[in-house]
């Protein structure tokens, strides 16, 4: 008996074989919500990260202006030469009674504009500094008396691309006030010509 072997056609198709469409896209969209939340997280690190830097750039320049005043105050107390009798003036003889006196100089906005007699502005970052310090603008500071021989110098530090109104409003970037409190008797001159 020769029998003949016929092709059987209309096998039925495994049951699982349009499972592998459905499993692929949700692999696709869990991996692209992956992606996703990388990137925003990868965009908010930057973020925080340059916001970290601005208000570092705005606090270096604001000790930088601390210092210079100091120095403005010391020269014009014991009349040397480091500074000009324009810079020297700037410096506000009437004392004051304490440094949160409403009447201070440094309470008052429009004391921090360009047009004030009383802003002493130091100069900018040299070349050893940041190029981030070198491009923000120039710190600003104003000394006034206080009473017992001392002096109230308040600093103020704009980052780069702080903007400010005529008035002396920070209008957007970050900025860093600082304040200290003196007595220009205690310093000595060293020979190198700062101050000890």
């Amino acid at each position: 008996m020769h029998g003949v072997i016929e092709p059987i056609h209309g096998t039925a198709a495994p049951a699982h074989r349009g499972l592998v469409l459905p499993v692929v896209l949700v692999l696709l969209v869990v991996m692209s919500f992956a992606g996703l939340l990388a990137a925003r997280r990868s965009a908010t690190v930057e973020e925080i990260t340059n916001n970290s830097r601005v208000n570092q750039v705005a606090w270096l320049s604001a000790q930088s202006g601390l210092r210079h005043c100091e120095a403005v105050v010391i020269d014009s107390v014991e009349s040397g030469n480091r500074f000009d009798a324009a810079t020297k003036n700037r410096v506000q003889a009437s004392a004051l009674q304490s440094p949160t006196d409403a009447s201070a100089a440094w309470n008052q906005l429009a004391n921090w504009s360009d047009s004030s007699p009383v802003l002493i502005t130091a100069p900018v970052a040299d070349a050893n500094a940041s190029a981030a310090l070198q491009a923000a603008p120039a710190p600003r500071c104003i000394a006034q008396a206080l009473q017992g021989s001392r002096y109230l110098i308040t600093a103020r530090g704009l980052s780069t691309g702080a903007t400010v109104n005529n008035d002396g409003l920070l209008l957007g970037g970050a900025e860093v006030w600082l304040q200290s409190v003196i007595s220009p008797e205690v310093p000595i001159r060293s020979a190198g010509g700062g101050y000890e």
